[in-house]
């Protein structure tokens, strides 16, 4: 028969078993989880962000515009843009939420040839 400090023991280390198995699952839950991203497009002008939690608030930033939405039940989301997206332009966009989840997207100025002239 064992003795209650034997005991208190045994159940001391079963219960840090336990502990870490699940500190390990959760560690490898959240390492799986792609990041979130972002995806520009020109038509409809949009900004369409995945990999977000589950409706989550997002505030959608693209250079003094600010666009506020909520994530569907898998995490994506479609920001439309009130203006076309500047082909010979550069843009940065940047998605927060509310979580602590964020995601940038920067398009550096294309090398464009000047407007002609008739």
């Amino acid at each position: 028969m064992l003795g209650n400090s034997e005991v208190d023991v045994t159940r001391i280390n079963r219960l840090a078993g336990i502990v870490v198995a699940a500190a390990v699952a959760a560690g490898a839950a959240s390492a799986a989880a792609p990041p979130p991203r972002l995806q520009l497009l020109r038509e409809p002008p949009s900004v369409v962000g995945s990999n977000f939690r589950a409706r989550e608030r997002v505030t959608v930033t693209v250079g003094a515009t600010v666009i506020r939405t909520r994530t569907t039940s898998l995490g994506t989301f479609r920001a439309m843009l009130s203006a076309p997206v500047p082909r010979c332009g550069g843009i940065f966009v940047r998605a927060a939420g509310a979580r602590g989840d964020v995601a940038t997207l920067k398009l550096p100025l294309p090398a464009c040839m000047p407007a002609r002239e008739p």
